[in-house]
């Protein structure tokens, strides 16, 4: 987690599935078990939740379900209201690209493990869910289920007449299961993408919202702007990590570079940033992505921009920007010249 506000965030994210579970009849004693948590601490604003027992604790949701898909029900436990003011926010905003940039822009205040953007790509347009931090292999498609359940979910409550999700990109292989996935989406599938999203006819970013209150939405997007603050404050030794590879432009320390100038060995700096809920590959894309923009709105060269990010191929460095902002290099430097 990003800081003590964060924990305790993602901790009332687990009251909505643990009602869920309750009513298929496993227990919250049953999902909470070796965590050293009880309900009492679910319920509570003191207690504080690491990765490591939030993790356990789907993990022994899926152990004692026999349901298959049990992401696509743990979604549908999310109602707007669960969000607190994003939801609200989110209900006053003015059109669908309002209320999903309101989702991009204060993602980590929903209770997503992923990077949530909205892109456009062709005809289609939507929320784009792209990896934020290591989850574990036996949990992503559980993780990746549950965030885009939960966005047709809150989608759904829009009320929008005679529209709906035209495709779902996933980021695992449920092929086995293909025939529920579009039973419960009814629309298009693609498993084994390079991340997860929810796409629809991009005309429809202009439908006014029914229950839309400029007032309340400027009010409540001032709320999120205060809660996002509060939640993105990074632990030091994030921050110390970023400073020394921006320390000298176009070199990128590694792992063991960076171990021996913050005098801790390697192994004990990949412990204390799994604890933090970072990894070093994702700070360093992090660091890599932000500078890519920077330079893209500068007017370097996608060649010259792959130089200074220390890629040896221009065709990395556009395949892994691709992958973080679902754009190539060159449809994010016209959306920014557009914008």
């Amino acid at each position: 987690m990003h800081s003590e506000q964060s924990s305790k965030h993602h901790l009332k994210g687990l009251q909505p599935v643990l009602r869920l579970m309750h009513a298929k009849g496993i227990s919250a004693e049953r999902c909470l078990m070796d965590t050293g948590l009880d309900l009492a601490d679910i319920l509570s604003d003191q207690a504080e939740l690491s990765l490591a027992q939030e993790f356990t604790i789907y993990r022994n949701m899926l152990s004692a379900s026999d349901e298959e898909c049990l992401g696509l029900a743990l979604g549908q436990a999310f109602e707007l209201q669960s969000y607190g003011v994003l939801g609200y926010a989110i209900l006053s905003a003015a059109t669908v690209a309002d209320a999903l940039s309101l989702v991009a822009d204060f993602s980590e205040l929903t209770y997503s493990h992923f990077k949530i953007s909205l892109e456009q790509l062709g005809d289609l347009a939507g929320l784009v869910f792209s990896p934020r931090i290591p989850l574990p292999k036996e949990l992503l498609p559980l993780y990746a289920d549950r965030d885009i359940s939960a966005a047709v979910t809150a989608f759904n409550s829009f009320s929008l007449q005679n529209h709906q999700a035209k495709k779902i990109l996933m980021m695992h292989d449920e092929h086995k299961n293909e025939g529920h996935y579009r039973e419960f989406y009814n629309c298009e599938i693609e498993f084994n993408a390079e991340y997860n999203a929810l796409l629809f006819e991009a005309s429809l970013l202009e439908q006014l919202l029914p229950q839309r209150d400029p007032q309340a939405a400027t009010y409540l997007r001032k709320q999120c702007e205060q809660l996002h603050r509060s939640f993105s404050q990074s632990s030091e030794l994030a921050n110390k990590i970023r400073e020394l590879m921006l320390a000298e432009p176009g070199v990128f320390p590694d792992i063991k570079a960076l171990s021996d100038k913050l005098h801790i060995s390697e192994r004990s700096l990949r412990r204390k940033l799994k604890e933090e809920g970072f990894s070093f590959q994702q700070l360093l894309n992090d660091v890599r992505r932000e500078l890519a923009k920077q330079y893209l709105q500068a007017g370097l060269s996608v060649e010259q921009i792959a130089e200074l990010l220390d890629y040896s191929e221009t065709a990395n460095f556009s395949h892994a920007f691709k992958r973080w902002t679902g754009m190539s290099p060159v449809q994010y430097r016209k959306t920014k010249l557009l914008s």
